[in-house]
């Protein structure tokens, strides 16, 4: 029997400008063979240590997926209106979750942090948050 996975997640800047930022999100995961196995996303921000800001639950839609040997991929399309540049003197940075869920259950979180910059994107990737069963 398989375990859920999650393989691969991608931030691809399609537009990144003061008015907004336009992003594909893409995943790729192995399902469990028995169970329904599904994705949820957020994209939140933004936030800065040490200053009090507002932060924004974004929506991410779901433009697309497919399946090809034993592996799921979907893509999702999400668009932060005036984005909050990272500067130095100001590290604003927004917050990607993936959760991989088998039925009610989550069995694996992966976090991305986003720093939007003039020049494109910078993505930091931090480690798999493994679950134990919870609802």
């Amino acid at each position: 029997m398989t375990t859920p996975c999650i393989h691969q997640v991608e931030i691809v800047p399609r537009r990144i400008s003061s008015a907004e930022a336009d992003l594909l999100v893409q995943v790729t995961w192995q399902p469990h063979e028995s169970s329904d196995t599904s994705l949820r996303l957020a994209l939140i921000g933004p936030s800065c240590p040490g200053v009090q800001t507002v932060q924004v639950c974004y929506p991410l839609r779901c433009i697309g997926s497919c399946a090809a040997a034993q592996q799921m991929r979907a893509e999702y399309r999400g668009i932060i209106p005036e984005p909050t540049f990272y500067q130095e003197t100001l590290p604003m940075e927004y917050r990607l979750q993936v959760e991989l869920c088998s039925g009610p259950l989550v069995v694996q979180t992966i976090e991305r942090v986003i720093r939007f910059r003039h020049t494109g994107v910078e993505t930091i990737q931090e480690a798999s948050l493994p679950r134990t069963a919870s609802a």
